[in-house]
């Protein structure tokens, strides 16, 4: 910031003087946003991932190869440039993965991040990088800038999410429950429990992040942002109501985020908080919604397309509705009972 002195009035005709030396200052300008084109390239269960120069901006993490993308160039183009210099390979096809804008102090990001499906060549340090393919599960053992995080949620998002069925007020068979369903290889979880206090709440997470940890799935805490403070070391994310998320000015954590949304506006609302993926609903009959609420698949799809996060199906669906929940651009299923009953059914 740039301060400037105006000098004192010594004008003999002045009509001011007795005027004081005055401290302006000049209107802090917005830094330019940086586009950037990003490439996550997969073998099997692993991805690329090389480390960043020392003498850079956030010089000495790892990240995904990619770039700035240069005045006139095509995404497609900037992609090609980036991952020809760096590693010495030619793109043929890649496809979108996610967009998502990310702020530092001094700088503004635009991630464009592609999926590369087919290249020719071997991947190789041509800057003199280091280089390395990564499992993807283990991602999280390696320090990437800020900017990166969300694609590591992405990467490592199931497409599959529990949410926890019947209030627990009995939390030693909610917690049998809940081990049945980990038992089933279901590794990402919503601790809901609206019937409990928040002193009973906060009682059960502990048990019920412990449990799941266990079984090395992830729990999302549905609850009041009140006393989100006290999970925020333990729980794996946050997932916010439709309500909490059309309150909030800012993404309220760095873990994953997760929101309800029924509506265009909402999914614009999550759009603009950066969350990692949200759930739409209702898209099937359940006992909680009349027919003239359902979205239908068909409705469904339509708002899927407002949503550059992936999207979980929720309201009536079932597990085996996976594939025709992407054929409609959806991610995944996301339920209660056909989580939770079917887990009870199978033991």
């Amino acid at each position: 910031m740039i301060m400037s002195k105006s000098m004192p009035n010594t004008e003999p005709n002045s009509t001011n003087p007795k005027s004081k030396t005055q401290t302006q200052t000049k209107p802090k300008t917005k830094p330019k946003i940086v586009d950037v084109v990003v490439a996550v390239i997969q073998q099997q269960e692993q991805v690329l991932i090389s480390k960043r120069a020392k003498n850079v901006h956030c010089g000495g993490v790892w990240e995904f190869p990619g770039g700035k993308i240069e005045a006139g160039e095509t995404h497609f183009h900037a992609l090609q440039r980036e991952l020809k210099e760096e590693l010495g390979i030619e793109i043929q096809q890649c496809q979108p993965l996610m967009s998502l804008p990310f702020c530092y102090p001094d700088k503004q990001l635009k991630l464009f991040v592609y999926t590369v499906m087919e290249y020719q060549g071997q991947a190789q340090a041509c800057e003199g990088q280091p280089l390395i393919w990564v499992d993807i599960a283990n991602l999280n053992q390696y320090a990437f800038p800020e900017a990166n995080q969300a694609i590591i949620n992405r990467l490592q998002l199931l497409p599959y999410y529990v949410i926890t069925g019947e209030n627990p007020q009995n939390p030693v068979e909610f917690l049998t429950k809940l081990e049945q369903v980990l038992q089933q290889g279901y590794k990402l979880i919503q601790f809901r429990a609206k019937a409990l206090s928040q002193k009973q709440y906060v009682k059960l997470a502990d048990n019920v992040i412990e449990l799941a940890h266990s079984y090395q799935a992830k729990v999302l805490c549905n609850l009041s942002l009140d006393i989100w403070h006290e999970f925020a070391g333990k729980a794996d994310g946050l997932h916010l109501t439709s309500s909490q998320l059309m309150a909030l000015n800012s993404r309220p954590t760095d873990l994953l985020l997760a929101a309800s949304c029924h509506n265009q506006a909402q999914i614009q609302q999550a759009k603009q908080l950066g969350v990692d993926f949200i759930v739409v609903s209702p898209v099937a009959q359940t006992k909680h919604y009349t027919s003239s609420q359902l979205l239908g698949w068909q409705g469904f799809a339509e708002l899927v397309r407002y949503a550059n996060m992936p999207v979980f199906a929720l309201g009536g669906v079932k597990p085996n509705q996976l594939d025709t929940c992407v054929q409609v651009g959806g991610y995944g299923i996301a339920g209660i009972s056909g989580f939770w009953d079917i887990a009870s059914d199978n033991n």
